[in-house]
């Protein structure tokens, strides 16, 4: 589950060199994609019914909407393009959560896993699964986060000459020069992308050696198929890495696109876990609502009902049917 490690990205760009707009935007129209796709998967499950979520995946998807909007405050604030520095306290936020959001994003990734494999375990034990996440796995990202960001704030307000926004061509977010801040969120990050490899591995043998008991809750929502997106979610970081130590070696040829590999992964998460059964049919539904409550306006013309003879009011006619099931009778009953 991926986390960005853009701020492990090397400057190897000159601050004479000119801007390259097609780049800044690539990175801004990343950013607006993001927010936009996880907004639209939070908001919907929290206002359907029918989707239900343990808090642990709110508070991951979550975590991508502030990823975005933490990587947009130059964009938001219009300073990106500015020939004068941005404002210290501004670059300096900015820069603290630029490095602070990777690795919390992993332990966050890790912590929805452990989630899955505890109710998965529990289910082939044949025991009621808990509810709730272990709370060392809540606690953990964000003591991560924390230490982290209070770390960058700290080394700013004592060396504010450390601040500074990325330098030309892709002046796109605030970050720190030193490379202490740097090793910090590093190392951080990539425990949590091995973690998260070592848990994959325990629970793909789980799966191996009781496949047939795993088979009871593999329909079930947010359960069953949440293995295999974070299974196929897992590449993202993983690929990260990769290409990060690439860009090290060769920051030319891979700087920006690890810029691109990393901050896709938010979109990817919003498709990913966006695309449940679930989450789809309320989408479905939610228009099939609206059809409906378009044909019982007032305004709109009302079908001719057949005459009732009188002494007989309880006779009434039933429109025939053909028995067949439409699509959103299947999917939405109650608007059928």
């Amino acid at each position: 589950m991926p986390a960005s490690i853009q701020p492990f990205i090397r400057q190897v760009t000159q601050a004479h060199d000119p801007v390259d707009f097609n780049k800044v935007w690539t990175f801004n129209a990343l950013q607006i994609l993001a927010f936009v796709l996880n907004i639209l998967v939070v908001g919907t499950a929290v206002l359907s019914g029918r989707v239900r979520r343990a808090p642990i995946w709110f508070i991951f998807m979550g975590g991508w909407i502030l990823w975005s909007i933490a990587h947009s405050l130059l964009f938001l604030s219009g300073r990106q393009f500015d020939d004068k520095p941005p404002p210290h306290a501004l670059c300096l936020l900015q820069a603290g959560l630029v490095y602070a959001i990777p690795p919390y994003m992993e332990f966050l990734n890790l912590a929805l896993l452990v989630h899955v494999y505890l109710v998965i375990r529990a289910t082939i034990e044949h025991r009621r699964p808990r509810t709730q996440t272990p709370l060392i796995f809540i606690f953990l990202p964000l003591g991560i986060f924390l230490v982290i960001l209070i770390e960058v704030l700290v080394i700013g307000v004592k060396n504010p000459e450390l601040i500074a926004r990325m330098p030309a061509p892709t002046p796109v977010y605030c970050n720190v020069t030193d490379r202490i801040s740097f090793k910090i969120s590093a190392i951080s990050f990539a425990l949590g992308v091995l973690s998260l490899i070592g848990l994959e591995v325990a629970l793909g043998i789980m799966l191996y050696r009781n496949w047939e008991g795993f088979q009871v809750i593999r329909h079930s929502p947010g359960n069953g198929t949440m293995v295999f997106r974070i299974f196929v979610f897992s590449v993202g970081p993983t690929l990260a890495l990769i290409i990060e130590i690439l860009s090290e070696i060769s920051p030319k040829n891979f700087s920006f696109v690890a810029k691109v590999v990393v901050h896709f992964m938010p979109s990817m998460a919003a498709i990913i876990f966006g695309t449940h059964r679930d989450i789809i049919r309320a989408w479905y539904c939610f228009g099939n609502r609206r059809k409906v409550d378009s044909d019982r306006h007032p305004s709109y013309p009302i079908q001719r009902t057949e005459n009732i003879p009188l002494s007989n009011p309880s006779v009434r006619k039933e429109a025939p049917s053909n028995g067949k099931k439409t699509l959103a009778g299947t999917m939405c009953p109650e608007y059928a």
